[in-house]
């Protein structure tokens, strides 16, 4: 069911997870939104779903909600794959 489809970057001192979910890549905050924990440490499904690893709560990250539809999100990123390379869109800070 789980597979090692996530692995954790930091870009611009932002830690940032990346998940592969098909054939596509999504980028997500590292901390949870319900009980921050570092969503790095879980584990991500087929579907998209990362598991935290301290309550095994599951978000989406192609849509960014919580699969319990308790009104949590995930902060997610834009990410552009092509020839150069894979970028992620980060906000200005």
């Amino acid at each position: 069911m789980f597979e090692s489809n996530m692995t954790k970057v930091n870009i611009a001192g932002k830690d940032l997870c990346v998940v592969k979910v098909k054939d596509s890549l999504y980028a997500c905050t590292t901390r949870c939104p319900h009980a921050g924990a570092d969503l790095a440490d879980g584990r991500a499904d087929q579907a998209g779903n990362i598991h935290c690893p301290l309550h095994g709560y599951a978000f989406n990250v192609i849509t960014g909600r919580d699969t319990y539809n308790e009104g949590y999100f995930l902060k997610r990123f834009p990410v552009r794959v092509d020839a150069e390379g894979i970028f992620i869109g980060l906000p200005k800070e």
